[in-house]
This record gives structure tokens, C-alpha cells and sequence, in this order.
């Protein structure tokens, strides 16, 4: 009996072992299944970006939140490290024999082919672009964000909301790096998006913290967030207020002063032609929204 329990014991430990180290082995390296190969690459790619996890609303209901408290980055160095995970991602799935996949593997493995494929194609067009803009600029879409998808269904959730308003500076620090790092590379957004950003950040600015969206959505919704003591409701307003105050705002004044330098420049209002290898740009762009190569606008247009 006690020799059958030892090699019970013997196979569970192994068993344990074997099931750590493919854990392990799916985690870091290639995993030995395509298909957990292909979760690998959704779950990574989500836990890398928080406020598009925050989208999502995918882990909440599982009492994964921690991410509501925190900004995506936005950094040059942040682009850099995405940039090295999209190659090696690339990498591992070429690794994979198509030809011994199943038809619906196949179908997965070229949708990610093409789709890794055509970031790396891409990545010397990093800064290629305008992160403030009249139309989708980060300036616009945080306090969008903030304001309409991030979670407010407790006292946790107004902490974070709190949490993330303390985050703005540096959020908007990282930007204006990358700003700086596009002006040494001559690239330059065009004059009439200086012209349109500078007045709505210092509107969005030109008010008590209070009478801010980021404050009045805060306040309108924490209303209907239930356990909340009178107190505890209070300061949390008290909160977001002075977080409003001394990071948003500062953080707004920082790219409005950075803009404000801009109007000194000789902007143009050219497209994209006029950027560095602007029309192999131009090209690029085509191929990632459309997935063709065509390259006359009127051609495209003509769909």
C-alpha cells in the first residue's frame, strides 16, 4: 500500500512539473500549440495596453481591475518596446509549419501574418504622425475616455478614476517627448491643426476644476455609485478637484506651451507627401487600411 501511495505521489509531482514548465514555456517562448500561441498574443497585447483592456471591459467580471488605475503609455520608449514585441511575435508564428495546420488554423495564421506583417512594414513610420489633433488628439480622447468608459460602479472604481487624473502629467510628458523626437526628424504637424488645438486646450482649461467635464461626469456619476458614506463621497470629490488642478491642468499647460512655440515655426499645411519617404508613407498606409497596394487616391476612391 505504502509503495503504491509513493508512486501516486511520484506521478502527481510529475505531473506538477510537466504542467509549471508548459506554463512556463507558453509564457516566454513559443508555445508547443498554435492555438495557445494565438491567446498568447491576444492576452499579451491587451495586458500591455490598459486603457484599451479598460474598453473592453473583458477581466472585470472576473475581478481583474487593476489596470482601471492606470494610463497606456505613451512614450517613445514604449513604441520601441512594442515595436521589438511585434517582430519576435512575427518571428514565432513563421516559426510554424503552415502546412501541417487545419484549415481554420491556416485562416488564423494568415490573418496573422498579414497583420504582423504589416506593422513591422511600419515601424520606420512610427512618427509619422500628429498625436494632437483637432480630430482624435489625445488631448480630446483622454478626457473622452475618462469621462465615458471608464468604470463607475463602486468605491474602487472612483480610487482609480482618481488615480488615472494623477496620471495626466505624465502621460502628456510622454507625448511631448515624442513631439520633440518627431520635430528633430522634421516632422511637424500642420499649421491649421496648431491653429485649432491651441484654442480648445485653453478652453478646456479656462475654468474652475470644478465646472471641468473631468469633474462634473465624475460628480454626476460617483451620485449613483451605491455604499458611498456622505464623507467618503466628499472626498473623493475633494480628490478628483485637486488632481484636476495640479496634474491635469499643468499637463495641458505644458502642450499648450509646446504649441504656442510651434506658431514660431515655418508650418506648412502640406499631406503626407511632404514627410519623410512620404509617399512610401502614403503607400504603407493604404496597404494597413485597405490590404491592398493600390497607391492613386483616385483609384481607392473609385471603391
Amino acid at each position: 500500500m505504502k509503495k503504491r501511495l509513493k508512486w501516486v505521489a511520484a506521478l502527481l509531482g510529475i505531473g506538477m512539473l510537466l504542467g509549471t514548465a508548459l506554463v512556463i514555456q507558453s509564457a516566454y517562448f513559443r508555445p508547443f500549440d498554435i492555438r495557445i500561441f494565438y491567446e498568447k498574443i491576444f492576452i499579451e497585447r491587451l495586458l500591455d495596453d490598459p486603457e484599451l483592456l479598460t474598453r473592453l471591459g473583458l477581466v472585470e467580471q472576473y475581478g481583474i481591475n487593476a489596470h482601471n488605475a492606470r494610463l497606456t503609455d505613451a512614450s517613445p520608449q514604449y513604441i520601441e518596446k512594442k515595436s521589438a514585441w511585434e517582430r519576435e511575435s512575427l518571428r514565432q508564428l513563421h516559426a510554424y509549419d503552415r502546412a501541417h495546420l487545419d484549415r481554420g488554423q491556416r485562416l488564423s495564421y494568415d490573418v496573422l501574418d498579414i497583420y504582423l506583417t504589416t506593422l513591422v512594414a511600419g515601424h520606420r513610420y512610427h512618427y509619422h504622425n500628429y498625436p494632437v489633433n483637432q480630430l482624435f488628439g489625445v488631448q480630446s480622447q483622454l478626457p473622452t475616455f475618462m469621462a465615458t468608459v471608464h468604470p463607475m460602479t463602486s468605491a474602487e472604481d472612483a480610487a482609480f478614476y482618481v488615480k488615472r487624473l494623477s496620471l495626466f502629467r505624465e502621460k502628456f510628458d510622454q507625448v511631448l517627448e515624442g513631439l520633440r523626437l518627431r520635430e528633430a526628424k522634421g516632422i511637424l504637424p500642420p499649421r491649421f491643426v496648431v491653429k485649432k488645438v491651441l484654442p480648445e486646450m485653453r478652453r478646456f482649461i479656462d475654468k474652475e476644476p470644478r465646472d471641468n467635464i473631468l469633474f462634473t461626469s465624475f460628480s454626476r456619476r460617483l451620485a449613483k455609485v451605491g455604499g458611498l458614506s456622505e464623507g467618503a463621497h466628499q472626498r473623493m470629490l475633494d480628490a478628483a478637484e485637486k488632481q484636476i488642478r495640479e496634474a491635469v491642468y499643468p499637463a495641458y499647460e505644458s502642450l499648450i506651451a509646446y504649441f504656442e512655440a510651434l506658431q514660431g515655426q515655418p508650418l506648412a499645411n502640406n499631406g503626407v507627401w511632404s514627410l519623410p519617404d512620404g509617399d512610401a508613407y502614403y503607400a504603407w498606409e493604404v496597404r494597413r487600411n485597405t490590404t491592398t497596394d493600390l497607391r492613386a487616391p483616385l483609384k481607392i476612391s473609385s471603391f
